[in-house]
């Protein structure tokens, strides 16, 4: 049942039966699936994952195996996230995003986000201005 069809939503799947090569990348993609409000999927395996997971994973080809399509380091990842998260600091750093999150109401998040934007978007906003000439 796990071909020939599509189930965002789907968040939890248990495998009582061990998966090999295509079948077994096709059914980890299925519970990680974006979808609104999931954040992630669980495969809960009751039979042998990791081995034939690897054997899968061995099947990309070599230039796919070059550019890691999965398994990228994780320093540079980390790095990256970091250096990210502190340019998105610096550019929001007039604007109290922390306070309207955390102030409740109806849409929060989205408050925050919103705000955000308007901040980034006002002609007032240190950085926005024309350079003379």
């Amino acid at each position: 049942m796990l071909t020939g069809y599509d189930s965002p939503p789907l968040h939890t799947l248990y495998l009582d039966r061990p998966l090999k090569g295509a079948l077994l990348m096709q059914t980890l993609a299925r519970v990680n699936r974006t979808f609104r409000g999931k954040e992630d999927g669980l495969l809960v395996a009751y039979a042998p994952l990791a081995e034939n997971l690897a054997k899968a994973l061995g099947e990309y080809t070599a230039g796919d195996q070059a550019n890691k399509p999965v398994g990228k380091n994780i320093d540079e990842a980390v790095a990256l996230t970091v250096s990210l998260v502190d340019t998105l600091a610096a550019l929001l750093a007039g604007y109290d995003w922390r306070r309207v999150l955390n102030a409740g109401g109806k849409r929060p998040f989205l408050n925050a986000v919103s705000g955000a934007t308007a901040y980034l978007r006002d002609p007032a906003t240190p950085g926005n201005q024309p350079a003379a000439g």
